[in-house]
């Protein structure tokens, strides 16, 4: 059965087509493909003019044993009013770069956008963080998810009752983000 898998593989790998693949963001003939992580290999099509769910993916996308399925999109929401509750910023221009960084991170090619937050101990560096990487990636470390569901449980209902502010700087740009094909 091994010689049988083996010389099955060595055909796929020298005579089958080859394809280019991605991890979680893809992009074919300008239209970029978000991977949705689930068990129907479900992704987000983005184009100009909108975005749509989409059963038949036309990009291959390879997913590590750990990848997780996120909430499923709603159409209708605006970052302003869900993602400024659960970060603490300075003012609107960090957040601004914070929303500039996150559609940086669905870019299908480089240059990706470094996001560094600087702050005093105690000023919510990781508080921010965290839900900053569950947007992002679809395997967060189990103890973050449950800080991160922690947070919006007790998240208070205006942002003048958070704590201390945090600064988020961007410094540069790298040519090519860790994972990505």
């Amino acid at each position: 059965m091994d010689d049988a898998l083996r010389v099955c593989e060595g055909r796929a790998k020298h005579y089958g087509p080859l394809h280019k693949v991605f991890l979680r963001v893809g992009e074919r003939d300008g239209v970029v493909y978000i991977d949705l992580g689930d068990g129907e290999w479900h992704a987000i099509e983005v184009k100009p003019d909108g975005w749509r769910v989409i059963e038949r993916v036309p990009v291959k996308f390879v997913r590590s044993p750990a990848t997780r399925a996120p909430p499923p999109p709603a159409d209708g929401g605006m970052i302003e009013q869900e993602l400024r509750g659960l970060v603490n910023v300075r003012d609107d221009s960090d957040f601004t770069l914070i929303v500039a960084w996150l559609v940086g991170c669905f870019s299908p090619r480089g240059p990706y956008p470094i996001l560094i937050v600087n702050g005093e101990q105690g000023s919510a560096k990781s508080t921010l963080c965290r839900p900053l990487r569950l947007l992002t990636t679809r395997a967060p470390r189990q103890s973050a998810y449950r800080h991160y569901q922690m947070l919006c449980a007790h998240l208070p209902p205006t942002p003048a009752s958070a704590p201390a502010s945090t600064t988020a700087t961007p410094m540069r740009s790298c040519s090519r983000a860790p994972g990505r094909s």
